[in-house]
């Protein structure tokens, strides 16, 4: 069974950290003003665990769990979710806003 977001991966073989330049590169796509960010998998209900990481166009801090091996890091855009994350160790995630991430909101 393969994931969204990397197919040359299989289920539970690694660790979806929530990749905050996708989410900021999705977020000047779909020009934003506020967006949440949550985990999202058959028995988790994104609006139970998802925080802004956008509101009123101003980078915010509410998220909660930003790593998982079983819930997909996920981004909600005008009522849309969209996945959010990269592969990677349990100890290669940030769990607020990266430079690349505050970089790629700020340009023009």
């Amino acid at each position: 069974m393969a994931h969204i977001g990397s197919l040359d991966k299989s289920f539970n073989s690694g660790f979806m950290v929530f990749d905050w330049e996708r989410a900021a590169k999705l977020m000047k796509a779909h020009d934003s003003e506020n967006v949440r960010a949550g985990m999202k998998n058959a028995w988790t209900d994104f609006d139970d665990n998802a925080g802004f990481i956008l509101k009123n166009g101003e980078a915010v801090n509410e998220a909660g769990i930003v790593a998982s091996y079983n819930a997909t890091p996920t981004i909600e855009i005008d009522g849309r979710l969209f996945p959010c994350f990269r592969w990677a160790d349990e100890s290669d995630h940030s769990a607020s806003w990266t430079d690349a991430a505050v970089e790629i909101m700020l340009e023009a």
